[in-house]
C-alpha cells in the first residue's frame, strides 16, 4: 500500500504535456531539466528524438541526434549550460555542449564493472544520474538495483576520478542507488530506492545517518532557493521535504489523470520556482 504523506497538498495545477514530435509518441521519459533560458530537455527511451528542447510554452524547438543514448536514463543541465545524460545499456556517461556536440565520454560503452583507477580500468555498471558541486566537480550514481557493486564515483571537473566507494547491502540485497543531490554544507544526499531510503554521507563516502522515508527515493533535486524535492517514482508523488525528510507538502497519485504519474521517475523546478516538470517513464 502506498503511504499518504501527512502534510498539505502543494498549491500547483496540472497543465497539459507538451506533445511529442509529429507522427510519434514518446517513448517513456526517462528524465527531465530545466536550461537557463526556460526552456527543458526531455530524455526519453525512444530511438528517434531520443533528446527533445522545449519552450515553456511547450513548443518544440529542436531534437538532438538520434540513438544518442541505448538505454536514457539521467540527465542533467551543469551551470555552465551543458548537458550530461547516462545510458545504463552502454555504462556511459556523456557530457554534451549546448549545441549537443559530445565533449566528454566516461565509461567504456558496452562493458560494465566497478570504476577501478588504480587497474585501470574505467567501468560503470548501470549509471543512472549526476549531481555537481560548487566548483564544478561530479558524482555519479550507479546500480540499477542488479549490479554486482553499486557505487558513487566522484570526478572533477575534466572528468579525473577523485573517489568511490560501495554502497552494497550489508545482508547482500540489490541496491538501486537512483539519485544524489549535494546539499549546501557539502552532505551528499544519496537516494536507495526500494529500501525508501535517503543515505546521508560525507564526500569521503563515511555514512553520516540515515533518513527512512515511507516512499520510493525516486529523484532528488534542490531548487533555486535551496529547497529538498523528491520524486516518488512508483509511488506516483512529488513531495518537498526538509532536510531531515520531513514531508513538508506533496502532490500526485498513481494513475492516468491530470494529477497523476505512472512512474514519477525524475523531476525538475523552473529557476524561478513556478512550475515542475516530471519526467513519467
Amino acid at each position: 500500500m502506498i503511504s499518504i504523506p501527512d502534510a498539505p497538498l502543494l498549491p500547483f495545477e496540472p497543465v497539459p504535456t507538451p506533445p511529442p514530435p509529429v507522427g510519434t509518441t514518446f517513448g517513456g521519459v526517462a528524465s527531465i531539466d530545466v536550461m537557463a533560458n526556460g526552456n527543458v530537455l526531455v530524455f526519453q527511451r525512444s530511438p528517434q528524438n531520443t533528446l527533445m528542447e522545449y519552450d515553456p510554452e511547450g513548443r518544440l524547438v529542436r531534437t538532438f541526434d538520434n540513438n544518442i543514448a541505448a538505454r536514457p536514463h539521467g540527465l542533467k543541465i551543469d551551470r555552465l549550460g551543458n548537458i550530461w545524460i547516462t545510458d545504463g545499456v552502454c555504462n556511459t556517461v556523456m557530457k554534451l555542449a549546448p549545441t549537443g556536440a559530445v565533449l566528454m565520454t566516461l565509461g567504456t560503452k558496452g562493458k560494465a564493472g566497478t570504476w577501478d583507477e588504480a587497474a585501470g580500468a574505467h567501468l560503470f555498471d548501470q549509471p543512472n544520474d549526476i549531481s555537481f558541486g560548487p566548483n564544478d566537480d561530479f558524482w555519479v550514481t550507479t546500480s540499477h538495483g542488479n549490479a554486482p557493486d553499486p557505487r558513487v564515483v566522484h570526478f572533477d571537473k575534466n572528468g579525473k576520478y577523485i573517489n568511490g566507494w560501495s554502497m552494497k547491502h550489508e545482508d547482500g540485497s540489490s541496491a538501486n542507488i537512483h539519485t544524489l543531490v549535494v546539499r549546501r554544507n557539502g552532505e551528499l544526499y544519496i537516494s536507495d530506492r526500494e529500501t525508501h531510503r535517503i543515505m546521508v554521507m560525507n564526500q569521503q563516502g563515511k555514512l553520516l545517518r540515515v533518513i527512512q522515508m515511507k516512499n520510493r527515493v525516486g529523484g532528488l533535486v534542490i531548487d533555486k532557493a535551496g529547497n529538498l524535492w523528491m520524486s516518488a517514482g512508483e509511488d506516483g508523488m512529488i513531495m518537498r521535504l526538509d532536510w531531515d525528510g520531513k514531508v513538508l507538502g506533496w502532490m500526485g497519485k498513481l494513475g492516468s489523470g491530470p494529477y497523476d504519474y505512472t512512474e514519477a521517475h525524475y523531476m525538475a523546478i523552473s529557476p524561478d520556482m513556478k512550475t515542475i516538470y516530471v519526467a513519467d517513464s
